[in-house]
């Protein structure tokens, strides 16, 4: 190889090539100036706080939970007297029989589990609360108990008509 000759490298960040002596000890010669070597470290402790977060939110979701429940009575005006005691997961969804996994994703999965008023009015308090999955909280949560009633006997028919 000609040491005379310079490799020519290129920018990770503005994808410029440069050569290898311009700014030689700056980030291992990944990028071209001072600038792009703010920019791409900036996406690398972004990346890393998003890992983290996701982590968090994996290995404390009742934490987070209750940290919602408490932002959601605020803003609606309801009782919250909850301690992180009062919020316990089970391993199945009580409703729907979904094994529970917390999502490491900011929203949430069918299987996540998610916190539920039995009567929404009475406020998060203790005996009105129960963690159940995300999927059956999301049916619950815009029908009420006649409106239920009516779409099982509206599909049951249909249903074991198909299956026979």
């Amino acid at each position: 190889m000609n040491t005379g000759e310079l490799k020519a490298l290129r920018c990770v960040v503005c994808r410029r090539e440069f050569s290898a002596l311009q700014f030689a000890n700056l980030n291992k010669r990944l990028t071209c100036s001072i600038d792009c070597a703010k920019e791409r470290w900036r996406k690398v402790r972004k990346n890393k706080r998003a890992g983290y977060a996701a982590a968090f939110r994996e290995r404390h979701p009742e934490r987070l939970m209750l940290q919602h429940a408490k932002k959601r009575a605020k803003d609606k005006g309801l009782p919250f007297e909850l301690t992180p005691k009062d919020i316990v997961i089970p391993e199945f969804c009580p409703v729907l029989g979904l094994r529970l996994k917390p999502s490491a994703e900011r929203y949430p999965t069918d299987a996540s589990p998610s916190l539920d008023k039995l009567i929404p009015s009475k406020g998060y308090v203790r005996g009105n609360v129960f963690v159940i999955s995300h999927r059956a909280n999301s049916i619950k949560r815009d029908a009420s108990l006649e409106e239920l009633e009516k779409l099982v006997l509206w599909l049951r028919p249909l249903i074991q008509a198909k299956s026979l």
